[in-house]
């Protein structure tokens, strides 16, 4: 399923992040994304996705250039949703049942959120959530 066919979407940290900042690899393949999103009809991103851009675009770009970025986005339809307790209790317990190195707590929680809100697809550019994807019955589009 491509994004296309996606009716709801989460937007994982790597590819918001590499709308505003990264190598040109990154920032190439979010841009060529851009166009198909808007066939999808609900674009999420959660307070743990939130933490991270903010954190890592903030130290990148400062914290003008982050907040005009993320009203960007607000402005075209993203919208905040905060993952329950239920989702984080979850994920806690599932974290320590993963033996991969590379799956953060985040992209954890993204994952059991979309699953918990019938979330059909998580954008990323993290390669790694091919793992979650299959693990959990998502969608995992990563260009």
């Amino acid at each position: 399923m491509g994004i296309e066919e996606t009716p709801k979407l989460f937007l994982d940290s790597s590819f918001v992040v590499a709308l505003f900042y990264g190598d040109s690899v990154s920032v190439d393949k979010a841009q060529k994304v851009l166009p198909a999103l808007i066939t999808v009809d609900r674009i999420y991103i959660n307070n743990y996705i939130l933490s991270e851009v903010l954190t890592v675009l903030s130290q990148r770009i400062g914290k003008k250039k982050t907040k005009e970025g993320l009203n960007v986005l607000y402005n075209n339809r993203v919208e905040l949703i905060h993952a329950s307790r239920a989702v984080e209790n979850r994920a806690y317990e599932e974290f320590f049942k993963i033996s991969k190195k590379d799956i953060s707590y985040a992209d954890l929680m993204l994952t059991l959120h979309a699953k918990e809100k019938g979330i059909d697809a998580i954008l990323t550019l993290d390669k790694h959530y091919m793992y979650l994807g299959q693990k959990y019955g998502l969608n995992i589009i990563c260009p």
